[in-house]
């Protein structure tokens, strides 16, 4: 048998003691207590396997949380692709699922399905959040171009004529707002920078 190592007060151990007497005293003569040392291990031991236990079921509903919350910020997004009258149900069938997977204490469930409805996400939310960040890199990189295009032009106006210059930058800007990139004020903002730009060169020469 291993051996079990314990340190405690006096005053404990003379309890351990008075609790092991009155159990010996309770105790049938089919059934009695084993000898204080072992009983006193067995009863140690109990008590460590019990809060491993609790630490254990404790550490496998954070590792669900922390999965389940840890989707988003990582760019995963759970969708659910049930009918919206079925959302309970599926969210209900997924939060089951995962408790038998784990193994984990049936007053889980709960817990398990309020963030599953938190944080669950309906396919028309995620393909509306999906392009509407397509269409933002989409006219990220349209001003970019244009920026680009609009320094090229000014650096251009030696060997550009005035009118083409303008022309080629009226036309991008024309582009910005049919993509949705800038506002129409914002286009007109543009070229008139652009005129601005042109005549400061020619007044220069």
């Amino acid at each position: 048998m291993a051996i079990v190592s314990m340190q405690c007060s006096e005053r404990t151990l003379a309890r351990l003691r008075d609790e092991y007497q009155q159990l010996q005293g309770n105790a049938s003569a089919t059934a009695p207590l084993p000898a204080f040392e072992t009983w006193l291990a067995q009863a140690d031991l109990a008590s460590a396997n019990s809060t491993l236990g609790a630490s254990s079921d404790i550490q496998l509903f954070r590792i669900m949380e922390d999965l389940i919350t840890g989707l988003e910020p990582a760019g995963y997004t759970l969708v659910h692709h049930a009918d919206s009258d079925e959302v309970d149900a599926a969210t209900d069938r997924l939060a089951q699922a995962l408790m038998q997977h784990f193994a984990a204490p049936e007053f889980y469930l709960k817990r398990i399905q309020d963030l599953l409805t938190y944080y669950q996400k309906p396919v028309d939310h995620v393909t509306t959040m999906v392009r509407t960040q397509e269409v933002e890199r989409l006219a990220a990189a349209m001003i970019l171009a244009f920026q680009a295009l609009f320094e090229r032009s000014i650096k251009a106006l030696d060997h550009l004529s005035d009118d083409r210059a303008i022309g080629r930058i009226e036309g991008a800007v024309a582009m910005l707002v049919s993509g949705g990139a800038v506002t129409r004020t914002d286009a007109q903002r543009q070229a008139a920078a652009f005129k601005k730009a042109v005549r400061n060169r020619k007044t220069a020469r």
